[in-house]
């Protein structure tokens, strides 16, 4: 699918319809935005810590300045199979502050509820960000949620906010009484 945002054009294609250079354009997006991965990037010869379903590209005159990872997967709350999307994003900082990661967000939205998602999950430390959450109607979670480091193989908690975009009404309660989720391979 391809999606056209003021002098950008985003891209949403699975893992196998990446081209070699599309795939060595996120990787060294990625290693430059969070370099403590690179070993693993490298290592995997990959451009994620887990293996997302599909890939946001966003691009300028075939300059890839943006990707998204957008994954889905099912969890157990309480004995309740949930269907939890999830999305990341990374915009280089030259192109932040124009509304990329916003238009991405949104795609996120749409595409997660034309695949009947229960919840949109995301995390975020980064202030800019929580506050575009919140005002897309994200909703913040307080149950402890943990995840297997791709890094060190540790059942870690996540250290940034955790929030949801619920398509099915009343998952919010359900998730904030639990004494923890657990997310499968991360961060997400």
């Amino acid at each position: 699918m391809k999606y056209l945002y003021k002098k950008f054009s985003i891209l949403l294609k699975a893992d196998k319809q990446l081209s070699k250079e599309e795939k060595f354009q996120m990787h060294r997006l990625l290693v430059k935005m969070y370099p403590r991965f690179k070993n693993l990037f490298d290592k995997n010869e990959y451009f994620s810590t887990v293996r997302p379903q599909m890939n946001f590209l966003v691009k300028k005159a075939g300059e890839l300045i943006g990707t998204g990872k957008f994954l889905w997967r099912n969890i157990k709350i309480k004995n309740e199979s949930i269907k939890l999307f999830a999305f990341g994003m990374v915009v280089a900082k030259k192109y932040q502050n124009q509304g990329i990661g916003t238009k991405v967000v949104n795609l996120s939205i749409q595409n997660a509820k034309k695949r009947k998602a229960d919840l949109l999950y995301a995390s975020t430390s980064n202030p800019k960000v929580k506050k575009m959450l919140s005002r897309l109607k994200f909703q913040i979670i307080t149950a402890p949620i943990f995840y297997k480091d791709a890094v060190s193989k540790n059942l870690t908690r996540e250290k940034g906010a955790a929030y949801i975009f619920e398509f099915k009404p009343g998952l919010k309660e359900k998730i904030n009484i639990l004494t923890q989720i657990y997310l499968g391979v991360g961060p997400i």
